[in-house]
Order: structure tokens, then sequence, then C-alpha cells
């Protein structure tokens, strides 16, 4: 199982923050090629592993919108 995680201040609908954690057998791999897509992009990510899988997570200094958050995590599973 994944999931991405992120916090939503609920009357700007905009976060600091955004994790990805898997739980299952090669989720470091996975997550680790994450990791690097986001160095690519120039997001700087803290991975973590855990005793079923990883979590990737990274923040913000400033706020962005959850939805952006939420289609920038989608496209970046995709790649």
């Amino acid at each position: 199982m994944t999931i991405a995680m992120y916090s939503i201040n609920p009357r700007t609908q905009r976060s600091k923050w955004v994790a990805i954690d898997a739980d299952y057998r090669h989720a470091l791999e996975d997550l680790l090629k994450l990791h690097c897509e986001l160095g690519r992009d120039g997001v700087e990510a803290a991975l973590e592993k855990s005793k079923r899988g990883a979590t990737c997570g990274c923040s913000s200094r400033s706020l962005f919108l959850a939805r952006e958050a939420r289609i920038y995590v989608l496209n970046l599973a995709v790649r």
C-alpha cells in the first residue's frame, strides 16, 4: 500500500509539506527513484526506511495549494 499525505489548512486550502509512505517489499527502491525525480525537479526531500517500507517527504518555507501538491505527487508517481 502506498499513500501520499499532506496537511491542509481548511481556511486557505494550502499546505507546507507532503509525504509519500509505501509499505511493501521493494518500497525503499521505488521511493529512492521518486527521491531522485524530486531532486531533478529541484525539490529537497528526506527519505527514511521503515520496518515495512519507506517514507519520502518534503516541506516548503512557503505555502502551496494542496490540490497542486496532489497533482504533482500523482504526476511524480507516473514518471
